[in-house]
């Protein structure tokens, strides 16, 4: 059995260049379902926040990169930056719709600070 050549920096900066477009377009994917959430939501009566969910999901998400072999601090970090994003995006949604609960869940700028804090 001959034996790999290791990749050159060039090889693996094409490998990862690769991976950062499926991450980026797994983002785009998962911002338009944000966006259908952000209508059920509304239609629904329900807030935009769901700090329960949020500390839910940040969970999940720190015990797949450990699974992983990933930092889960990492993991969640980038988590709470998408959360953070998601949440702005949705209340801008509802602001430009003139809804009304928008005031019940404070201003835009609350989303880039809160989410740490529910988790």
């Amino acid at each position: 059995m001959a034996m790999s050549t290791p990749p050159t920096v060039q090889e693996a900066r094409h490998r990862i260049a690769e991976i950062n477009e499926r991450v980026v377009k797994l983002l785009a994917e998962r911002q338009a379902i944000v966006d259908e959430l952000c209508e059920i939501k509304a239609d629904a009566g329900r807030p935009v926040r769901d700090p329960e969910r949020e500390a839910e999901l940040l969970d999940h998400v720190r015990t797949v990169a450990e699974e992983a072999g990933l930092s889960p601090s990492l993991a969640e970090t980038l988590f709470e930056n998408i959360l953070d994003h998601s949440v702005a995006v949705q209340r801008r949604r509802r602001a430009s719709t003139d809804d009304p609960d928008v005031a019940s869940n404070g201003p835009v700028e609350e989303a880039t600070s809160s989410v740490a804090s529910s988790a």
